[in-house]
């Protein structure tokens, strides 16, 4: 009784050899042959069609005719069909013991009910493995196998016995080889007897071989020449590379309060920060040149090899298409810092365009040409600053800067080889990368596991990058600390951005401050600004219930030098409801003062030389003139002004404003900085209640 080991399908490439992404399915019959006693494999192979939609059709309507096909199934062609149905053929049922059918995941439902359905005598004797389809998937057996493979197709079959041979007598050279399937080959030209349905591609390959490289160097040498009388006929229009240094990137402006603390960032549309390389982490540096160009110090601002490389495959792949689209990317460091900032300020968003083949062409062309006359002006080091400062790295985050503290809401310069290469990995798609607003978390850390391996591979062992360091790396939790642009004082915040729009307004600058990175140091005291916040929400609380008391309002000025240096708005800025009204600044909201202007009134007689004990009569009789009373409805008779202050008495309020004067009264409030009460003149002697 036999076992066998069926392998569905195997795609060759041109010269008939298995395509790298389906060698995975090889790998595991030769791992199934280590633990099982397989005596044959059967491995069926084809080429990819091209016009599979008509060939899925054919398949469709043959299985439509003998079996019900789920909708699901729909696609299946006629050469998976015939593939069962020839190991119908092949296979005597009642001589083997086990079958194995290898496919991939995607595939494997197709062939169970294929299996089932055309198959049905082989139930109960089959076992189906599924393998993952990884593209570039690197097949250890690859190497023996190709050998076996030349050697053995000939005419277009070979036995399964003698790759078996091949695979479980690893020392058997080549000569061996060549010998055993010479022996093995006149016994096996029939093709019934074939276990391998692989087919071949005739044809004298030295030939080709010389003919593709003639092809390839006259399209070189047109394409070549074509490109250059091309640049220079756009070589004058294009930016001048000095203006990159010159060039004024959008920055966010931050207000900091008198002791260096940040209150909060003001940037619209791109957050960014500047910093220096210097400052950086020697391994935050090879992190970026690991993702993104690790031969970024060994050329000369372009990788000739893959532009080469990309060149061919974007033109064979998507010509047909009439777009470049992204197929392959062999953009430098210089390049994409070309494209984010010069490119970008010539077409905007167009920069960034692969829809249309030509235009492509041409900016692509001019990015190449910039990108040899950036590395000439600029060092590497200069180079690579500018393009950590300029990247973009998700929602309005741009630079390494912005970016360590969006996302572990520390300072470039702190950052670990860990959240380094986090950083570099997300660069290549900020959307689907992101941690924040991405829809799956894995995917930046599988990046960023990417982006280790290659620091390994490229810098291991380079500036003290251990493989002890990257593999700690590797292992190290990421902690995202999202700083959600939290504003401290902001009520005081709004009012600097509001001077400060009053200001540039007047002086006829641009308003737009906030994308100028401006560094703002404030007089307010944040430690004061706290304790005073802690308060007000205790009185709040105390308070409330008993009298009602739902906000408040605190403003606190230095008396020597006239600044704020503290300021709260309401009790809670984030408070939503009509008492509370937390995002009303009420210090600054026009309110009805009451007997707190009491104070100024006699502050001004003050200042007219009447002292604080002149008479300020509280009697009915003048209650009668000015047409009012006092709250109490009381009247205690003749009094001085400091008794009148204390007890906060109305009639001797009135009594001092027409003793002093609405004007002088009105020179007091404006020279401490109250400018309100000027535009209410019309209620005369009423101003100080």
């Amino acid at each position: 009784m036999k076992t066998i080991a069926i392998v569905h399908t195997v795609k060759l490439d041109r010269k008939g050899k298995p395509r790298q992404n389906y060698l995975h399915r090889l790998n595991a019959a030769i791992e199934l042959t280590k633990h099982h006693k397989i005596d044959e494999i059967i491995l069926f192979g084809g080429k990819t069609r091209k016009k599979f939609p008509s060939e899925a059709k054919v398949g469709q309507n043959y299985l439509k005719g003998k079996v019900k096909v789920p909708t699901t199934l729909e696609t299946v062609s006629k050469a998976t069909i015939d593939s069962v149905l020839n190991i119908k053929k092949l296979i005597k049922i009642d001589k083997v013991n086990k079958i194995y059918v290898i496919t991939s995941d995607y595939s494997l439902e197709r062939f169970k009910f294929l299996y089932s359905e055309l198959y049905p005598e082989a139930k109960g004797k089959l076992e189906f493995i599924s393998t993952k389809d990884e593209s570039g998937l690197r097949f250890k057996y690859a190497q023996k196998f190709y050998l076996a493979y030349s050697k053995l197709v000939p005419e277009g079959g070979i036995i399964a016995k003698i790759l078996q041979a091949i695979f479980r007598n690893g020392d058997l050279d080549e000569v061996k080889i060549e010998k055993l399937a010479k022996s093995k080959s006149k016994k096996s030209s029939s093709r019934k007897r074939d276990r391998f349905l692989l087919p071949f591609r005739k044809g004298n390959r030295r030939k080709t071989f010389i003919i593709s490289s003639v092809t390839l160097l006259l399209f070189i040498l047109i394409f070549g020449s074509f490109s250059f009388f091309y640049i220079k006929s756009f070589d004058k229009d294009l930016p001048p590379p000095d203006r990159l240094s010159t060039r004024n990137s959008k920055l966010s402006t931050t207000i900091y309060d008198r002791n260096g603390k940040e209150l909060y960032k003001f940037f619209k549309d791109e957050n960014r920060e500047l910093v220096k390389l210097d400052d950086l982490p020697e391994y935050t540096k090879l992190s970026f040149l690991a993702a993104e160009d690790a031969e970024f110090y060994n050329h000369k601002g372009l990788d000739y090899p893959g532009i080469a490389r990309c060149f061919v495959l974007t033109v064979t792949n998507k010509l047909s298409a009439g777009h470049l689209g992204n197929f392959c990317g062999a953009s430098t460091i210089t390049q994409q810092l070309i494209r984010n900032t010069l490119m970008y300020d010539v077409f905007g968003n167009d920069a960034y365009e692969r829809s249309s083949l030509f235009p492509s062409i041409r900016r692509k062309l001019m990015e190449m040409t910039l990108a040899l006359k950036v590395d000439q002006t600029y060092s590497k080091d200069e180079i690579l600053q500018m393009y950590l400062n300029e990247v973009y790295l998700g929602g309005q985050t741009y630079g390494i800067q912005a970016a360590s503290k969006e996302y572990f809401n520390k300072d470039a310069k702190d950052l670990s080889l860990s959240e380094s290469a986090f950083l570099a990995g997300i660069l290549q798609g900020p959307t689907i990368y992101n941690p924040v607003s991405g829809t799956n978390p894995e995917l930046g850390i599988n990046r960023q596991q990417y982006v280790l391996g290659q620091i390994e591979k490229h810098f291991q062992n380079d500036n003290e990058l251990t493989f002890e360091n990257i593999e700690n790396a590797k292992e190290e939790e990421l902690k995202f600390v999202f700083d959600p642009g939290e504003i401290y004082a902001p009520h005081f915040v709004f009012y600097v951005q509001d001077y400060l729009n009053k200001k540039f307004a007047e002086e006829g600058k641009d308003e737009n401050y906030f994308q100028s990175g401006l560094k703002i140091t404030t007089s307010l005291d944040l430690d004061l600004q706290d304790k005073i916040q802690a308060e007000v929400t205790k009185s709040i609380t105390d308070y409330k219930e008993k009298y009602n008391v739902n906000n408040a309002a605190v403003v606190a000025i230095d008396p020597n030098t006239f600044e704020i240096i503290a300021m709260l708005g309401s009790a809670n800025y984030n408070e939503e409801s009509l008492e509370g009204a937390g995002k009303v600044n009420s210090a600054l909201s026009y309110r009805q003062p009451a007997s707190t202007v009491k104070p100024y009134t006699y502050l001004t007689a003050v200042r007219q030389g009447y002292g604080m004990n002149f008479p300020a009569p509280d009697i009915e009789a003048l209650g009668k003139v000015y047409g009012t009373v006092n709250a109490d409805f009381l009247y205690e008779g003749p009094m001085t002004a400091r008794k009148a202050l204390v007890r906060s008495r109305n009639i001797p309020a009135l009594y001092t404003f027409e003793l002093v004067g609405q004007d002088n009264f009105l020179d007091t409030t404006t020279k401490l900085g109250i400018e309100s009460f000027n535009e209410r003149k019309h209620l005369g002697e009423l101003l100080t209640l």
